[in-house]
């Protein structure tokens, strides 16, 4: 099956071929370097969680996973492009920093929480701000800034990035009525939801072509950061493509 192909290939393209060389590679100890190693591992599960629903025809759960999956590998892509990676990433981690601090504020301001755990929160709320504090560079801000800082002709190629392999995949993380109302299907007098989006809104071919890209995208990256050869990587990605559009 070509979906079996896919999922080999992808776990070949992510762990063997680049996170266990990385590994045996006696990296320096630096934060690009630990980026490039954590990450691969990670985006192996989503991948391969999404290539899972995608076989089990679950467009929505699916959809969800890969706007998760479009987030992390272009925001590691935005860290590892030239130039400054240290310093972009230090301003990831000062608005992961900044982010965890509003969620525990949030938490300790509600009603019905244990002044234990709130007393727990705010303890961490005082680490975090230290950490904020210690980062003299600015917070990363949102995604879509980000992507905007990207030098021009690169940039534009990760905007369309964005516009295709994550706003698309945006409605399902935030279901709302015309998601709802696209679940419906009449047969004569009678009305009754699938409980998920149709082939005729979005069909499975294009989900896995949506994961194999990321992948690719963030596999590329990687190795162009380490200077490794990335000519037999692309070669093995268009030929997956080829296999799929040939369905």
């Amino acid at each position: 099956m070509m979906q079996d192909q896919i999922k080999s290939t992808l776990d070949r393209w992510l762990l063997a071929e680049t996170h266990d060389k990385l590994v045996d590679a006696g990296l320096q100890d630096n934060p690009p370097n630990h980026l490039c190693l954590s990450v691969m591992p990670v985006v192996r599960t989503y991948a391969m969680s999404i290539l899972d629903l995608i076989n089990g025809q679950y467009r929505l759960p699916t959809m969800g996973l890969l706007r998760v999956l479009a987030e992390l590998v272009l925001t590691t892509c935005w860290c590892l492009v030239e130039p400054d990676p240290e310093v972009k990433i230090r301003r990831w981690l000062k608005q992961s920093y900044i982010e965890r601090k509003k969620f525990l504020k949030h938490l300790v301001d509600l009603g019905g929480i244990p002044e234990n755990d709130k007393a727990e929160f705010s303890r961490e709320i005082e680490e975090v701000s230290q950490q904020i504090d210690a980062i003299e560079e600015s917070p990363a801000g949102k995604f879509w800034s980000r992507i905007g800082e990207i030098p021009s002709e690169a940039g534009e190629n990760y905007k369309a990035m964005y516009q295709l392999l994550y706003r698309p995949f945006h409605r399902a993380i935030h279901p709302d009525l015309t998601v709802l109302g696209d679940t419906l299907r009449q047969n004569r007098e009678e009305i009754r939801s699938l409980g998920d989006l149709g082939a005729d809104h979005i069909p499975v071919h294009s989900l896995m072509k949506a994961c194999v890209h990321l992948v690719y995208q963030l596999v590329a990256h990687v190795r162009a950061y380490q200077k490794w050869d990335t000519e037999q990587l692309k070669k093995e990605y268009f030929a997956v493509l080829g296999g799929l559009d040939a369905q």
